[in-house]
């Protein structure tokens, strides 16, 4: 048995016009949850589950506005031959169940089909913490989107999140929650959320790594319908592995590519969501594509550091939102990556994007 269950805590509550005045003026309400779990693993085998009932306030056209919280981990030092082998990551996902049924606290899932199978599994939001240096590492989360996403949760009637981390050590690892949920009934708006999820291992070469999302008139076949684009949310991480390397960045950028640059920044690219990485020659000497006129930033953030460590911030939308979408364009995440020339050649930078976007189609 790889992954044993050690001790788990979860605690809920509700709060019915929030104390936070830039909340309750607007008429918000918020449900806290806090969770947290110390388990031995050594891969991602297992999901481990922790669920709250929504309040009878939260009634068919409750929307998803957003969290205020963090999520934290907790990793032992590892040391073999000398060496500093600290490693962990824990991906976050609050997801609401659409069927019946609701996990129990602490439950154990064995991969995210058993989950979508007995719980349906709707998802409002994914974090990736990850650590190459022992001790805590908390990303706080702070965001509200302007137009928020409508809840699908069924007789059941729970919000639930799943913990899936490891320490790849077979050490105490601990995985903590501690959030506050900003729910609201709006009037009616038919609002879509979309996923811009990917994980890089560039190496050595400073090429700019893309996930896309291409823009359709319907929005089908995992594409964005045309219609408003109206908030970004999420966060990406980025992790070193060489304390020999100093001074490394990776610049994060969501961006809109409009009047055909989808198409000629991804030449021949997948007709629906797709991963790409610029070189030289795809280039034909025009440069990166999130630096074209065509491309209109609507996010930006720098992950940085020097050494060995990780680096995890979220992405929030800038005041170039909203932004229309049109049959054409795409919605794109780029990461932008300098650093000093390694003496180590075979090094690989790991970078993930866990951001999202909301879209109000036509």
């Amino acid at each position: 048995m790889k992954k044993i269950l050690l001790a788990f805590v979860v605690m809920s509550s509700y709060l019915t016009g929030y104390t936070t005045s830039s909340y309750a003026e607007d008429g918000y309400q918020v449900i806290p949850f806090k969770a947290e779990l110390t388990k031995q693993s050594l891969n991602f085998d297992k999901k481990n589950l922790f669920a709250v009932t929504l309040p009878d306030y939260v009634v068919e056209g409750t929307k998803f506005y957003g969290i205020k919280g963090s999520f934290t981990t907790k990793t032992l030092q590892y040391i073999v031959s000398g060496k500093d082998k600290t490693n962990s990551e824990t991906l976050f996902n609050l997801l609401s169940s659409t069927t019946d049924a609701c996990p129990s606290q602490g439950e154990v899932a064995d991969g995210y089909n058993v989950i979508f199978n007995k719980y349906g599994g709707y998802s409002y939001n994914t974090a990736i913490v990850k650590q190459n240096v022992a001790g805590v590492q908390t990303f706080n989360y702070d965001y509200k989107l302007s137009d928020g996403i409508p809840m699908k949760f069924g007789k059941g009637r729970c919000v639930f999140l799943s913990m899936d981390g490891s320490d790849f050590a077979n050490q105490n690892y601990t995985m903590k929650a501690d959030l506050n949920l900003i729910i609201k009934v709006p009037n009616p708006k038919a609002v879509k959320t979309y996923s811009l999820d990917g994980e890089f291992s560039p190496g050595i070469y400073p090429l700019v790594s893309y996930v896309v999302i291409p823009v359709t008139k319907d929005g089908a076949n995992n594409t964005v319908p045309a219609g408003t684009l109206t908030s970004v949310y999420g966060n990406a991480s980025m992790m070193n592995p060489l304390a020999t390397l100093k001074n490394w960045q990776g610049h994060n950028q969501i961006a809109v590519y409009k009047n055909g640059s989808c198409q000629e920044a991804f030449l021949n690219h997948s007709p629906t969501k797709f991963m790409w990485q610029d070189t030289e020659s795809s280039m034909h000497g025009l440069g990166n594509s999130i630096n074209w006129s065509t491309s209109n930033v609507v996010s930006d953030m720098t992950l940085s550091g020097s050494g060995r460590g990780v680096d995890i911030k979220q992405m929030s939308g800038n005041n170039k939102l909203p932004i229309h979408l049109e049959a054409g364009d795409c919605v794109a995440h780029a990461i932008v990556n300098t650093f000093d020339q390694p003496t180590d050649n075979t090094f690989q930078f790991n970078q993930e994007t866990q951001t999202h976007f909301t879209v109000i189609p036509d």
